[in-house]
């Protein structure tokens, strides 16, 4: 029976037991892909978002004149009733 507690500490106290377990660890997290699509998922739209505001900014002062040459254009095509009620 000694023999045994003795047999069990020494196997408890191998050093390489942890490191084993650790290694198989990041193993298993290196492996698993579960996560991944949703960062990808996430990376694309902010690249998206990131591509969407330079455009927007680069061409800024034109979709203002064009909104406010819409406005004005859309104005001047009510009747004059219309107008004057509001």
């Amino acid at each position: 029976m000694q023999e045994t507690r003795g047999a069990l500490k020494a196997e408890t106290r191998d050093p390489t037991l942890p490191t084993e377990i650790l290694m198989q660890l990041l193993k298993n997290f290196w492996k698993d892909e579960d996560g991944a699509t949703m960062v990808e998922y996430a990376l694309l739209i902010a690249l998206v978002a990131v591509s969407a505001l330079g455009a927007l900014n680069m061409m800024g002062t034109s979709i203002t004149e064009l909104f406010t040459y819409t406005g004005t254009a859309m104005e001047d095509a009510l009747p004059e009733s219309s107008s004057s009620s509001s």
